[in-house]
């Protein structure tokens, strides 16, 4: 979980950083796409059988819920990139 955390956030800040560029367009999405995974596996982990579910309810779904909008925000605005 904390290496694919690792590779999340570098690849969501990268694709945030092209997102505002307004420039790769594919690379932005797969960094998004990587940070909804992300927010996937925090939630995931914490409902294994020696895991603290509230733990994994509070610190995923906040990340889920913005890692889903920042991926609608930046499919809405595709036809920005050039």
């Amino acid at each position: 979980m904390g290496v694919f955390g690792i590779l999340a956030f570098v690849l969501g800040l990268i694709g945030g950083i092209m997102a505002l560029r307004k420039q790769n367009f594919a690379l932005s999405i797969i960094g998004m796409c990587f940070l909804v995974i992300q927010s996937f596996v925090t939630i995931g982990a914490f409902f294994l059988p020696n895991g603290d579910w509230t733990s994994g309810v509070i610190f995923g779904i906040p990340l889920l819920i913005l890692s889903i909008s920042s991926l609608l925000f930046l499919a809405i605005s595709q036809k920005e990139f050039s």
